[in-house]
């Protein structure tokens, strides 16, 4: 009934810059000032070295991430592409860019399909114990045997996978077996899961993968997780799904000579709302101006697939424009609702949609027309050009990161993107203010370890003597700080040599504290930022 399509996807650990364009538009500031020294980046297959400014690195073991890669057939080299190729803040995602998105690779199929794919566990992350660089894939959406559901601890061994040469490496993990278990699989390791679509149309939608191994929340806050598209070539709207989408690039930018390439027709846009070591996230980023920025023209027919993931609710809302959720035909459980394709509108007009932990959704637009319905557009009146917040309306989580934008443009015309220039209370930009680091205190201008500053404020720590770190814990979501020798985060690399400045901007929701530490000298050398 329908194919066998293969995925090689690879998971590796290397350092992650939430914010790569150093700035947050809301604002207007810079995230980093002085910008840090480059990190180099390694790809482990082909060897290839990169340097790239990490301006927020991810949290973390030693601040780095936990990548999903794709590859070509026996993990042979690289295949790397952005998410979206209409995004015009993804950075090239090669070995010459970031070696990697998160979300990882979006693994595509139709009704009817099977897919299998083959992983390979490379995390090398070194002192880090065994049992947290086990991996492993877990999916939703598809339908697939207890060997291929990839869930510590239940996931039982496959039989048609056999140890064979990685004996040595599947030795490691408990119970031994003489075959694989999917939920398990060990650094070196490979596991080649089968995942199916039974040609149900139910399977069709937007959909998410993640890593479910024995650390499975801590490793997808550190970027295990991608993206699942399943698409039925009976529905009315598979145009827009199509995988070979006009224009764009998968590893450049909608620009050419600083002017936008001509619009979509149509344009699919995915995006993963989602919690990490280090903020709440849109596609691994923080902060309007690294977040997407993705591009439509005034009649784009545009298809968002949305996905959540992480501790909290989020909402998913676009300025300007609203949508309807599409289902099956019909009431009847036997019928209507498990054969039909989904072409019913089953939601009224709406503009923002509340989601949990691994929900996902998607829903069309057509730019210029009345909020996506079928009337003709007016080129007088609401052609849409222009750019539209984007994000989850939960005020502390859209002002602490998770905020992009639609831009809807001309062909030819030039980025003219607007920044703030004031702090997000609206007032004026308030002044910097210092801490001063010395022996084993973090002392504030009023002489104690605490100090009050609005959102938006500069705090430089001036460190004088000793050689210490400042570090937030990673699970604090309203500003974490990580201030050390190392861009990548390690809390031992001491800032050194002394005397010297290094500064953060302070974000967050008025009411908040940041409590921090040295990552050297433990609690004992603490302080706290109230925002005021």
């Amino acid at each position: 009934m329908g194919i066998t399509v293969e995925y090689w996807i690879q998971l590796e650990n290397h350092a992650w810059d939430l914010t790569p364009k150093n700035i947050d538009r809301m604002n207007g500031q810079k995230i980093q000032v002085p910008d840090p020294p480059p990190v180099t980046l390694v790809s482990p297959v082909t060897g290839v070295p990169n340097q790239l400014p990490i301006f927020k690195p991810i949290g973390g073991e030693k601040g780095e991430a936990l990548i999903l890669r794709r590859y070509t057939e026996n993990w042979t080299r690289p295949d790397d592409r952005k998410v979206n190729p209409w995004d015009l803040n993804e950075p090239n995602p090669t070995d010459t860019g970031t070696m990697g998105t998160i979300p990882g690779p979006v693994i595509e199929c139709n009704v009817g399909d099977k897919v299998k794919v083959h992983f390979r566990n490379r995390d090398d992350r070194s002192g880090v114990d065994l049992l947290r660089r086990m991996h492993s894939l877990h999916t939703h959406g598809f339908v697939f045997n207890a060997t291929s559901d990839g869930a510590y601890p239940l996931s039982p061994p496959d039989p048609d996978q056999p140890v064979d040469g990685e004996k040595n490496l599947w030795n490691a993990v408990e119970p031994h077996s003489d075959f694989k278990r999917g939920d398990r699989v060990p650094p070196g390791g490979t596991f080649t899961y089968t995942w199916n679509t039974l040609g149900w149309p139910t399977t069709a939608g937007t959909w998410l993968y993640h890593d479910h191994s024995v650390h499975d929340m801590d490793n997808v806050r550190l970027g295990a997780i991608g993206i699942v598209i399943i698409h039925n070539p009976d529905d009315v709207e598979n145009d827009v799904l199509d995988p070979d989408l006009p224009g764009g690039s998968n590893t450049g930018s909608p620009l050419e000579n600083g002017h936008f390439i001509a619009p979509p027709t149509n344009a699919r846009y995915l995006l993963l709302f989602h919690e990490v070591s280090g903020g709440m996230c849109i596609n691994g980023r923080l902060f309007l101006g690294n977040t997407p920025t993705v591009i439509a023209g005034v009649t784009t027919k545009m298809r968002f697939g949305v996905v959540t993931m992480g501790d909290m609710a989020h909402t998913f809302h676009i300025h300007g424009h609203r949508w309807v959720i599409q289902g099956p035909d019909g009431v009847s459980l036997e019928g209507e609702i498990q054969r039909s394709i989904q072409s019913k509108s089953v939601s009224q007009f709406e503009d923002t949609r509340i989601m949990g932990a691994a929900n996902s959704f998607n829903f069309t637009i057509r730019q210029g027309s009345f909020m996506g319905a079928i009337f003709p557009p007016d080129p007088t009146e609401a052609s849409g050009l222009g750019e539209w917040h984007m994000h989850c309306h939960i005020p502390a989580h859209m002002m602490n990161g998770m905020m992009g934008s639609l831009l809807v443009v001309n062909e030819g015309q030039s980025p003219e993107l607007q920044s703030g220039n004031v702090p997000h209370d609206g007032g004026t930009q308030p002044p910097p203010t210092t801490i001063t680091v010395r022996d084993f205190e973090f002392v504030s201008p009023d002489g104690n370890n605490e100090l009050t500053v609005p959102a938006g404020t500069r705090v430089e720590f001036n460190f004088q003597q000793g050689e210490h770190t400042v570090v937030t814990d990673s699970t604090n979501m309203a500003d974490p700080i990580r201030i050390t020798n190392s861009p990548g985060g390690a809390d031992n690399d001491k800032v050194s040599p002394v005397p010297q400045v290094r500064s953060v901007i302070i974000n967050g929701m008025s009411g908040g504290q940041i409590r921090y530490f040295c990552g050297v000298h433990g609690t004992g050398m603490s302080g706290i930022i109230h925002i005021s």
